[in-house]
């Protein structure tokens, strides 16, 4: 295995370490419209018209290919629970 700094330059390049490399950002765990509908308790079609109005995060994957952020669904949800919850007060 080939070292990853010329021996002539070690001395003066320094590589990062572990702790200064910046950690990868958490993957976005994307569903297709039949899991954000279940988990939304309505229709894929209802699922497909909240993404167009933005109320859904939605993903273009290829030309027609589309994916729903899990935030996003989960933020729907939590949405609809505050809001059954201020409308049964």
């Amino acid at each position: 295995m080939r070292p990853l700094v010329s021996p002539l330059y070690r001395d003066h390049v320094r590589l990062p370490s572990r702790a200064e490399v910046s950690p990868a950002p958490d993957p976005v765990c994307l569903l297709d419209r039949a899991e954000a509908a279940i988990r939304l308790h309505v229709s894929e079609r209802t699922v497909r018209r909240d993404g167009k109005l933005g109320l859904i995060d939605e993903r273009r994957i290829g030309p027609r290919l589309i994916r729903y952020t899990e935030q996003s669904v989960e933020a729907l949800i939590r949405a609809g629970e505050d809001h059954h919850a201020v409308a049964a007060d």
